[in-house]
Protein backbone atom coordinates (compact mmCIF):
# COMPACT_ATOMS: atom_id res chain seq x y z
CA UNK A 1 0.00 0.00 0.00
CA UNK A 2 1.24 3.48 -0.81
CA UNK A 3 1.67 5.57 2.31
CA UNK A 4 -1.05 7.19 4.37
CA UNK A 5 -2.15 10.77 4.32
CA UNK A 6 -1.95 13.58 6.79
CA UNK A 7 -4.14 16.62 7.29
CA UNK A 8 -2.27 19.87 7.81
CA UNK A 9 -3.35 23.46 8.27
CA UNK A 10 -2.49 24.42 4.69
CA UNK A 11 -5.82 24.80 2.85
CA UNK A 12 -4.23 27.04 0.24
CA UNK A 13 -2.28 24.18 -1.38
CA UNK A 14 -3.73 22.63 -4.52
CA UNK A 15 -7.10 22.85 -6.24
CA UNK A 16 -10.46 22.14 -4.69
CA UNK A 17 -11.22 18.42 -4.86
CA UNK A 18 -14.95 18.02 -4.34
CA UNK A 19 -15.71 17.51 -8.03
CA UNK A 20 -12.94 15.19 -9.12
CA UNK A 21 -12.14 12.76 -6.32
CA UNK A 22 -13.45 9.20 -6.81
CA UNK A 23 -16.13 8.04 -4.43
CA UNK A 24 -15.11 5.68 -1.63
CA UNK A 25 -17.39 3.83 0.75
CA UNK A 26 -17.27 5.77 4.00
CA UNK A 27 -17.15 2.50 5.94
CA UNK A 28 -14.07 1.31 4.05
CA UNK A 29 -10.55 2.53 4.81
CA UNK A 30 -8.88 0.83 1.87
CA UNK A 31 -9.75 -0.59 -1.54
CA UNK A 32 -7.67 -2.59 -4.01
CA UNK A 33 -8.46 -3.75 -7.52
CA UNK A 34 -6.32 -5.71 -9.99
CA UNK A 35 -7.20 -4.65 -13.51
CA UNK A 36 -7.69 -7.29 -16.19
CA UNK A 37 -5.94 -5.25 -18.83
CA UNK A 38 -2.66 -4.83 -20.67
CA UNK A 39 -0.44 -4.15 -18.81
CA UNK A 40 -1.82 -5.72 -15.61
CA UNK A 41 -1.73 -3.17 -12.80
CA UNK A 42 -3.14 -2.66 -9.34
CA UNK A 43 -5.08 0.41 -8.30
CA UNK A 44 -5.76 1.26 -4.69
CA UNK A 45 -7.54 3.98 -2.81
CA UNK A 46 -8.42 4.69 0.76
CA UNK A 47 -8.75 7.06 3.67
CA UNK A 48 -6.94 7.43 6.96
CA UNK A 49 -7.53 9.36 10.18
CA UNK A 50 -4.98 7.75 12.51
CA UNK A 51 -1.69 9.24 13.68
CA UNK A 52 1.35 7.18 12.68
CA UNK A 53 4.43 7.01 10.49
CA UNK A 54 5.00 4.10 8.14
CA UNK A 55 8.07 3.16 6.13
CA UNK A 56 7.71 1.46 2.75
CA UNK A 57 10.13 -0.34 0.47
CA UNK A 58 8.82 -0.05 -3.05
CA UNK A 59 9.12 -3.04 -5.36
CA UNK A 60 7.18 -1.45 -8.23
CA UNK A 61 6.64 1.97 -9.76
CA UNK A 62 3.91 3.80 -7.87
CA UNK A 63 2.06 6.87 -9.03
CA UNK A 64 -0.23 8.60 -6.58
CA UNK A 65 -2.20 11.68 -5.64
CA UNK A 66 -3.86 13.10 -2.58
CA UNK A 67 -7.57 13.22 -3.29
CA UNK A 68 -8.05 15.23 -0.10
CA UNK A 69 -5.88 16.16 2.84
CA UNK A 70 -2.10 16.34 3.17
CA UNK A 71 0.75 14.14 4.32
CA UNK A 72 4.52 14.31 4.81
CA UNK A 73 6.57 11.92 2.67
CA UNK A 74 10.31 11.47 3.28
CA UNK A 75 11.90 10.20 0.06
CA UNK A 76 15.62 10.08 -0.77
CA UNK A 77 16.31 11.89 2.49
CA UNK A 78 14.07 14.89 1.79
CA UNK A 79 10.72 15.72 3.40
CA UNK A 80 7.92 16.57 0.95
CA UNK A 81 4.42 17.88 1.61
CA UNK A 82 1.91 15.95 -0.51
CA UNK A 83 -1.23 17.88 -1.41
CA UNK A 84 -4.02 17.99 -3.98
CA UNK A 85 -2.71 19.31 -7.27
CA UNK A 86 0.55 17.36 -7.08
CA UNK A 87 1.65 14.05 -8.58
CA UNK A 88 3.75 11.61 -6.55
CA UNK A 89 6.29 9.18 -8.03
CA UNK A 90 8.22 6.35 -6.36
CA UNK A 91 10.65 3.97 -8.05
CA UNK A 92 11.51 0.33 -7.35
CA UNK A 93 14.19 -0.08 -4.71
CA UNK A 94 13.45 3.24 -3.01
CA UNK A 95 12.03 3.70 0.48
CA UNK A 96 9.63 6.32 1.73
CA UNK A 97 8.45 7.31 5.19
CA UNK A 98 4.88 8.63 5.27
CA UNK A 99 3.75 10.53 8.37
CA UNK A 100 0.32 11.85 9.21
CA UNK A 101 -1.06 13.50 12.31
CA UNK A 102 -4.55 12.00 12.40
CA UNK A 103 -6.27 15.32 13.04
CA UNK A 104 -8.72 14.79 10.16
CA UNK A 105 -9.55 12.17 7.57
CA UNK A 106 -7.76 12.33 4.23
CA UNK A 107 -7.62 10.11 1.17
CA UNK A 108 -5.24 8.88 -1.50
CA UNK A 109 -5.38 7.28 -4.99
CA UNK A 110 -2.55 5.08 -6.31
CA UNK A 111 -1.66 3.15 -9.47
CA UNK A 112 1.00 0.41 -9.14
CA UNK A 113 2.89 -0.71 -12.27
CA UNK A 114 5.58 -3.38 -12.44
CA UNK A 115 9.03 -2.42 -13.80
CA UNK A 116 8.57 -4.77 -16.78
CA UNK A 117 5.22 -3.25 -17.72
CA UNK A 118 6.47 0.32 -17.47
CA UNK A 119 9.59 -0.53 -19.49
CA UNK A 120 7.36 -1.96 -22.24
CA UNK A 121 5.31 1.23 -22.49
CA UNK A 122 8.43 3.39 -22.40
CA UNK A 123 9.94 1.31 -25.22
CA UNK A 124 6.80 1.81 -27.30
CA UNK A 125 7.07 5.57 -26.85
CA UNK A 126 10.79 5.71 -27.63
CA UNK A 127 10.61 3.22 -30.50
CA UNK A 128 13.60 1.35 -29.06
CA UNK A 129 14.77 -0.32 -25.89
CA UNK A 130 16.07 2.20 -23.38
CA UNK A 131 17.17 2.40 -19.76
CA UNK A 132 14.51 1.90 -17.06
CA UNK A 133 12.39 5.05 -16.68
CA UNK A 134 13.75 7.38 -14.02
CA UNK A 135 11.61 9.96 -12.24
CA UNK A 136 13.93 12.63 -10.89
CA UNK A 137 11.29 14.31 -8.71
CA UNK A 138 9.22 12.64 -6.01
CA UNK A 139 6.50 15.32 -6.16
CA UNK A 140 5.54 17.37 -9.20
CA UNK A 141 3.09 20.32 -8.99
CA UNK A 142 0.75 19.66 -11.92
CA UNK A 143 -2.91 20.61 -11.47
CA UNK A 144 -4.01 19.42 -14.97
CA UNK A 145 -2.12 16.16 -14.50
CA UNK A 146 -3.66 15.73 -11.06
CA UNK A 147 -7.16 16.19 -12.47
CA UNK A 148 -6.43 13.70 -15.26
CA UNK A 149 -5.06 11.16 -12.78
CA UNK A 150 -8.07 11.57 -10.47
CA UNK A 151 -10.50 11.15 -13.37
CA UNK A 152 -8.79 8.07 -14.84
CA UNK A 153 -8.41 6.44 -11.41
CA UNK A 154 -12.12 6.97 -10.72
CA UNK A 155 -13.04 5.48 -14.11
CA UNK A 156 -10.84 2.43 -13.51
CA UNK A 157 -12.74 1.57 -10.33
CA UNK A 158 -15.89 1.07 -12.43
CA UNK A 159 -16.82 -1.97 -14.57
CA UNK A 160 -15.45 -1.67 -18.11
CA UNK A 161 -14.09 -3.76 -20.96
CA UNK A 162 -10.47 -4.86 -21.24
CA UNK A 163 -10.04 -2.60 -24.26
CA UNK A 164 -11.38 0.43 -22.43
CA UNK A 165 -9.34 -0.09 -19.26
CA UNK A 166 -6.16 -0.81 -21.23
CA UNK A 167 -6.62 2.25 -23.43
CA UNK A 168 -7.27 4.86 -20.77
CA UNK A 169 -4.62 3.37 -18.45
CA UNK A 170 -1.94 3.36 -21.14
CA UNK A 171 -2.89 6.89 -22.11
CA UNK A 172 -2.37 8.10 -18.55
CA UNK A 173 0.91 6.23 -18.03
CA UNK A 174 2.27 7.37 -21.39
CA UNK A 175 1.42 10.96 -20.49
CA UNK A 176 3.19 10.62 -17.13
CA UNK A 177 6.28 9.25 -18.87
CA UNK A 178 6.38 11.85 -21.62
CA UNK A 179 5.87 14.78 -19.26
CA UNK A 180 8.09 13.62 -16.44
CA UNK A 181 10.74 11.31 -17.92
CA UNK A 182 11.15 11.60 -21.67
CA UNK A 183 10.76 14.12 -24.43
CA UNK A 184 7.94 13.90 -26.97
CA UNK A 185 7.75 10.54 -28.77
CA UNK A 186 9.27 10.18 -32.19
CA UNK A 187 6.93 10.64 -35.15
CA UNK A 188 5.70 7.40 -36.70
CA UNK A 189 4.40 6.57 -40.12
CA UNK A 190 0.71 6.03 -40.63
CA UNK A 191 -0.43 2.42 -41.07
CA UNK A 192 -3.72 2.93 -42.84
CA UNK A 193 -4.31 -0.71 -43.81
CA UNK A 194 -3.65 -1.98 -40.30
CA UNK A 195 -5.90 0.66 -38.77
CA UNK A 196 -8.68 -0.26 -41.18
CA UNK A 197 -8.32 -3.93 -40.24
CA UNK A 198 -8.71 -3.07 -36.57
CA UNK A 199 -11.66 -0.80 -37.30
CA UNK A 200 -13.39 -3.50 -39.37
CA UNK A 201 -12.87 -5.98 -36.55
CA UNK A 202 -14.60 -3.65 -34.09
CA UNK A 203 -17.43 -3.06 -36.56
CA UNK A 204 -17.95 -6.74 -37.34
CA UNK A 205 -17.36 -8.14 -33.84
CA UNK A 206 -19.26 -5.57 -31.83
CA UNK A 207 -19.69 -7.80 -28.76
CA UNK A 208 -16.10 -9.06 -28.72
CA UNK A 209 -13.82 -8.15 -25.83
CA UNK A 210 -10.35 -7.82 -27.39
CA UNK A 211 -7.41 -6.52 -25.46
CA UNK A 212 -5.54 -3.45 -26.60
CA UNK A 213 -2.52 -5.64 -27.40
CA UNK A 214 -4.63 -7.88 -29.66
CA UNK A 215 -6.02 -4.96 -31.65
CA UNK A 216 -2.58 -3.38 -31.93
CA UNK A 217 -1.13 -6.66 -33.21
CA UNK A 218 -3.89 -6.83 -35.83
CA UNK A 219 -2.85 -3.37 -37.00
CA UNK A 220 0.85 -4.21 -36.87
CA UNK A 221 1.59 -1.49 -34.31
CA UNK A 222 2.63 -1.18 -30.70
CA UNK A 223 -0.27 -0.49 -28.33
CA UNK A 224 0.94 3.06 -27.70
CA UNK A 225 1.22 3.99 -31.39
CA UNK A 226 -1.98 2.14 -32.25
CA UNK A 227 -4.01 4.23 -29.78
CA UNK A 228 -2.52 7.47 -31.06
CA UNK A 229 -2.90 6.69 -34.79
CA UNK A 230 -6.38 5.19 -34.41
CA UNK A 231 -7.59 8.40 -32.80
CA UNK A 232 -5.94 10.52 -35.48
CA UNK A 233 -7.57 8.45 -38.22
CA UNK A 234 -11.08 8.00 -36.80
CA UNK A 235 -11.53 10.77 -34.27
CA UNK A 236 -11.88 8.52 -31.20
CA UNK A 237 -9.56 6.21 -29.25
CA UNK A 238 -10.27 2.48 -29.78
CA UNK A 239 -12.30 1.95 -26.61
CA UNK A 240 -14.46 5.02 -27.24
CA UNK A 241 -15.01 3.95 -30.85
CA UNK A 242 -16.11 0.51 -29.65
CA UNK A 243 -18.49 2.03 -27.10
CA UNK A 244 -19.91 4.37 -29.76
CA UNK A 245 -20.69 1.40 -32.04
CA UNK A 246 -22.30 -0.50 -29.18
CA UNK A 247 -24.50 2.38 -28.09
CA UNK A 248 -25.69 3.06 -31.65
CA UNK A 249 -26.60 -0.62 -31.98
CA UNK A 250 -28.27 -0.51 -28.54
CA UNK A 251 -30.51 2.34 -29.70
CA UNK A 252 -31.67 0.24 -32.63
CA UNK A 253 -32.39 -2.74 -30.38
CA UNK A 254 -34.23 -0.62 -27.81
CA UNK A 255 -36.48 0.77 -30.55
CA UNK A 256 -37.17 -2.83 -31.58
CA UNK A 257 -38.37 -3.76 -28.09
CA UNK A 258 -35.33 -5.58 -26.72
CA UNK A 259 -34.92 -5.29 -22.91
CA UNK A 260 -31.97 -3.27 -21.72
CA UNK A 261 -30.61 -6.12 -19.57
CA UNK A 262 -30.37 -8.43 -22.58
CA UNK A 263 -28.78 -5.71 -24.69
CA UNK A 264 -26.05 -5.06 -22.14
CA UNK A 265 -25.05 -8.72 -22.20
CA UNK A 266 -25.40 -9.22 -25.95
CA UNK A 267 -23.29 -6.19 -26.84
CA UNK A 268 -20.39 -7.08 -24.56
CA UNK A 269 -20.81 -4.62 -21.69
CA UNK A 270 -19.44 -5.77 -18.34
CA UNK A 271 -22.81 -5.41 -16.64
CA UNK A 272 -25.98 -3.33 -16.64
CA UNK A 273 -24.39 -0.37 -14.85
CA UNK A 274 -21.55 -0.30 -17.40
CA UNK A 275 -24.09 -0.18 -20.23
CA UNK A 276 -26.26 2.51 -18.62
CA UNK A 277 -23.24 4.69 -17.81
CA UNK A 278 -22.02 4.72 -21.40
CA UNK A 279 -25.52 5.10 -22.81
CA UNK A 280 -26.15 8.15 -20.64
CA UNK A 281 -22.75 9.60 -21.57
CA UNK A 282 -23.37 9.25 -25.32
CA UNK A 283 -27.13 9.84 -25.57
CA UNK A 284 -27.69 12.15 -22.61
CA UNK A 285 -30.33 9.98 -20.93
CA UNK A 286 -30.89 6.49 -19.58
CA UNK A 287 -32.05 3.64 -21.87
CA UNK A 288 -35.44 3.72 -20.13
CA UNK A 289 -35.89 7.43 -20.82
CA UNK A 290 -34.73 6.93 -24.40
CA UNK A 291 -37.34 4.24 -24.99
CA UNK A 292 -40.03 6.32 -23.35
CA UNK A 293 -39.10 9.33 -25.45
CA UNK A 294 -39.14 7.25 -28.61
CA UNK A 295 -42.55 5.80 -27.73
CA UNK A 296 -43.94 9.22 -26.88
CA UNK A 297 -42.71 10.65 -30.17
CA UNK A 298 -44.17 7.75 -32.15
Amino acid sequence: MWGFVVRTSRPDIGPKTHRTQPSVDAASKFGLKRLDCDPPVDICWGTNDQKSALRHLHEDYRFGISASGYWISRYRGVDHVMAPGRLQFAEPGETSLCAFDGQAEASYRVIVVSPASLATIDEEIEGRRSHPPHFRDHLVPDAPGWRSFAHVHAELTKPMSRLESSSILRGLIADLLIRNVKQSPRPVKRHDRGLQLARCFLNDQIAANPSLAELAALAGLSPFHFCRLFRQAFGLPPHAYQNHLRIERAKQLLRSGYPAAAIANDLGFSDQSHFIRHFRRQVGMTPQNYVQGWLDSG
